[in-house]
């Protein structure tokens, strides 16, 4: 096993309007490291774990509400839609 250990950067030249006529333009340099195979399996490991985790939730919370499992999952899914509509519709 051996890490590896290059760098990656990114850079990004995003350019802002206001008022039609003043423009800013802003630089993002990223940085990105490549992890090493332990790494990776660590996290896709505690990935799963917290899937788990929440699927787990979500049948404890539709057996509090006397709901089947399905039926919640669905109404989770139309709330967190709706939701996300809505906060589109707020930041623009």
């Amino acid at each position: 096993m051996h890490e590896v250990a290059n760098l990656y950067t990114i850079q990004s030249n995003t350019s802002y309007s206001f008022c039609g006529s003043l423009t800013k333009s802003i630089n993002h340099i990223f940085h990105a490291r490549l992890v090493s195979p332990p790494q990776t399996e660590k996290l896709r490991r505690k990935d799963a774990e917290v899937a788990r985790a929440l699927e787990e939730k979500h049948r404890l919370i539709a057996d509090l509400l006397s709901m089947d499992p399905a039926e919640f999952d669905h109404i989770a899914d139309v709330a967190s839609a709706r939701y996300l509509r809505l906060e589109k519709n707020i930041s623009t």
